[in-house]
């Protein structure tokens, strides 16, 4: 008999060599379902009996099912038999008595039904079963009754509400102490109340937040050959579990299953293969196994294992806390590829104890800390982590005392762990026997965990915990520097819990709650931003065979002083590249300008915002990697009239950077040129613009841009229409943008024929002007932040 849980309290029935078959009932399939999970059916409240009596009819040894106190953890690799049928139940009511324990057909116990207990995915198919009256069952430590729909349990203090006055209109978190009562319905669980500790409903909220976790794409973040994070998603394996209401999950990590990725534009499927302990993410992973070091779990909406339903709440990603890996091990798994199966490795999180009890238990009367209650001082970085070897000729530590039953294989002689109740297994993927039992034959599809391996883990002693919570940004800063990247980062609200990345220049806010957390910095020199940006030229590099051609250097006036301008032309003269360098002595201007720019940003009448990305491949709402705000006509690259201020209301360092960007290439150039459009951008340390091209319909053929502060390297690459391999996209041309240098792109080919990126070296603004023609004003803007 197979207990398992999905969220709700389920009870998994297999009928194997019996010769019963079970009359299949009508289902309800969730839409919530997640791809490789079984939506659960829809069963009246007779079908417990019949469960119970098909105890009876498994082919499971009866020692087995007399001896293990958490038949919960049973699951399926693979159900190749007709005859093996499975049924989920929803065994919850309110009125069961708290405490109660009674056997159910002879022996075999409920282990714990609490929403948040043992919770396990890999079952067949539902079906359904004859219908019998109710027999009453209980369970040990729950206070419901099994034989109707559970009404979630009240969650007291482990869990904030939302305070009325944090609530905000749109967002679906409205403040609750207890949980809903969920619909009876199979295969649902109920939605979380309030707010965890650490939420967020972006992946780059996550990334830019959390130090422990900054995969975009990936579900183990690793530095150094040490993970730092572990995120479970949804495609969770068999023998997945989620047991003791979370203190002990077994995962499976490292990617390398079957997938479509896009290759050259197209889709392309890709099988499933083998994971090796000497890939990146497993052997971090066993890196930390061998060493005790703990690392951070999260989990997303997707995590069906997670007893309570974050999609519903408009959660898609948590923080769990510290967890060890207790235990590490290889298994075959059922695949799609041309051999039908591959190795996985499985890894066996055990909660650390020193940060009490998890958050998501309800009634522990344990509130949550939400982080440091007083702003950290800012300090310079510590060094990285000591990088560790990998070693990857074996996954057992030397510490084998955490599990008493082991077992030497007699092919390769290396000790394994007894993991499953069917037996021991040779758990080296480098021998013979590998994934075979004592008896040299394979074991099960069906595979139940050994109750002794379930036992909570005796860890030995581990090293003193990080921080889980970040910081709250410094509110005092030894320098008056607050452009550098620690600036840039999210931050985690005290108030709410969220995680928010930073889209306001002037302070951090809350993308929930609306709180707010300023810091105030000095404004930044041009000279101390000085940087020789490259050994191998100073102002150009032209890649060979490029066919672009340098023209010479020319003289003109900027007031009292010269300045200097230098032509690139592109190949068959479809466009030219200006570079417009002032004298030192001419600077004045472009200093007030930067001052300017700064202030304004400080004090928010220059709004700088980072503006949503429309393309990406990433969870949630992607925040560009740099401040902008437009000014004139709108420029819907950076999100149309909602985003644009007229030239009327613009503040002074727009309009004087339009006046000192006109000015300049007028006398380059010496013809009169204007602009009706300024995109201002602002770069912190580590902030950068990637390749695109101003190739937006209705603009001007002349694009002129400023670039104060920071030396910038500004890269061309020819654009992906004009190359058909990827290899031909390679930069053939790079300028370096020191302070006061005017670049000017002339030719609409240009945009159309290159693209290009701009990298600031440290904290750098600039002020991008064009001429947008009256047709191109009528676009459909992007989402607004």
């Amino acid at each position: 008999m197979e207990l398992t849980r999905t969220g709700t309290p389920i009870v998994e029935m297999a009928s194997a060599d019996s010769g019963r078959k079970l009359s299949r009932k009508q289902t309800r399939h969730s839409p919530a379902v997640q791809q490789g999970d079984h939506p659960n059916g829809s069963y009246d409240r007779g079908d417990v009996e019949a469960c119970t009596a098909a105890v009876t009819a498994t082919t499971l040894p009866m020692e087995v099912l007399a001896s293990d106190p958490l038949p919960g953890i049973h699951s399926s690799r693979r159900h190749t038999s007709p005859q093996i049928s499975s049924t989920r139940l929803n065994l919850r009511n309110e009125n069961w008595p708290s405490g109660s324990h009674q056997p159910v057909d002879g022996g075999t116990q409920l282990d714990d039904l609490h929403p948040s207990k043992n919770v396990r995915i890999g079952s067949p198919k539902p079906s359904a079963v004859h219908t019998h009256p109710p027999r009453p069952v209980t369970d040990p430590t729950s206070d419901y009754p099994v034989t109707s729909p559970q009404v979630a349990p009240r969650l007291t203090s482990a869990i904030h509400p939302v305070p009325r006055d944090l609530q905000v209109q749109n967002e679906n978190l409205e403040g609750q102490d207890h949980l809903p009562a969920p619909e009876p319905t199979i295969g649902t669980r109920p939605s979380f109340p309030g707010t965890p500790p650490m939420w967020a409903k972006s992946r780059q909220e996550v990334c830019e937040t959390l130090d422990y976790f900054r995969s975009y794409q990936g579900g183990v973040y690793f530095a150094d050959n040490i993970a730092k994070g572990y995120l479970l998603s949804a495609f969770s394996s068999a023998n997945d579990i989620f047991h003791r209401q979370g203190k002990l999950i077994i995962s499976h990590g490292g990617g390398k299953s079957a997938a479509l990725h896009s290759k050259d534009g197209k889709m392309v499927a890709e099988l499933a293969e083998d994971q090796r302990a000497d890939d990146k993410s497993v052997r971090a992973l066993l890196n930390n196994f061998r060493t005790n070091r703990p690392l951070v779990l999260l989990a997303d909406d997707k995590y069906q294992l997670f007893p309570y339903d974050l999609q519903s709440t408009g959660i898609a990603y948590i923080v769990l806390g510290y967890y060890v890996i207790s235990h590490a091990w290889a298994e075959k798994h059922p695949a799609e590829n041309n051999r039908g199966e591959a190795i996985r490795y499985k890894f066996a999180f055990e909660w650390c104890d020193s940060q009490r009890e998890p958050w998501w238990i309800p009634d522990v009367g344990i509130v949550p800390p939400r982080g440091p209650s007083t702003p950290s001082v800012c300090k310079p970085e510590s060094s990285r982590l000591r990088s560790i070897p990998a070693k990857v000729n074996s996954i057992q530590r030397k510490d084998r005392s955490l599990y008493s039953q082991t077992s030497t294989c007699k092919t390769c002689e290396i000790v394994s762990v007894v993991v499953y109740a069917q037996g021991w297994i040779c758990l080296n993927p480098a021998c013979s026997s590998f994934w075979k039992l004592e008896n040299g034959y394979a074991p099960p599809d069906n595979l139940s965990y050994s109750p002794e391996f379930l036992r909570t883990a005796s860890l030995p002693e581990l090293p003193e915990l990080a921080p889980l919570f970040p910081s709250l940004p410094a509110l005092k800063v030894h320098d008056g520097v607050v452009t550098s990247e620690s600036f840039s980062k999210g931050w985690h609200c005290v108030r709410c819990g969220r995680l928010s990345s930073r889209f306001k220049w002037e302070h951090w806010e809350c993308a929930h709650c609306g709180n707010v957390h300023k810091v105030r910095g000095r404004v930044r020199q041009p000279n101390e931003l000085w940087i020789a940006p490259s050994n191998k030229f100073v102002q150009h590099w032209v890649a060979e065979n490029s066919g672009i051609t340098c023209g010479r250097w020319r003289m003109f006036d900027i007031g009292p002083v010269r300045g200097s301008c230098r032509s690139l032309i592109l190949p068959g003269g479809i466009g030219r590249i200006h570079h417009i360098v002032p004298h030192p002595q001419s600077n004045g201007e472009a200093d007030q300008v930067f001052r300017e720019y700064q202030e304004q940003a400080a004090d928010g009448s220059l709004g700088f915002r980072r503006w949503p990305i429309r393309s990406h491949k990433c969870r949630g709402q992607l925040l560009a990697s740099y401040f902008s705000h437009n000014a004139g006509a709108p420029y819907h690259y950076v999100g149309g009239t909602g985003s644009t201020v007229s030239f009327d209301s613009a503040p002074s360092a727009v309009l004087n950077a339009r006046k000192l960007i006109q000015d300049r290439a007028s006398a380059a150039l010496m013809q009169n040129i204007g602009f009706n459009e300024v995109l201002s951008a602002s770069y912190m340390e580590g902030q950068k613009m990637a390749f695109h091209g101003d190739d937006e319909r209705g603009l001007g053929p002349v694009i002129a841009g400023l670039s104060l502060g920071s030396p910038a390297l500004m890269h061309f690459r020819p654009h992906l229409q004009t190359k058909s391999k990827k290899g031909e996209r390679k930069i053939v041309l790079s300028v370096v943008l020191r302070h006061g240098d005017v670049l000017i792109m002339e030719g609409r080919q240009v945009q159309e024929c290159y693209e290009h990126t701009v990298i600031p070296f440290d904290f750098r603004i600039s002020a991008t002007a064009r001429w947008i023609h009256e047709q191109a004003l009528q676009v459909t803007p992007v989402a607004q932040q």
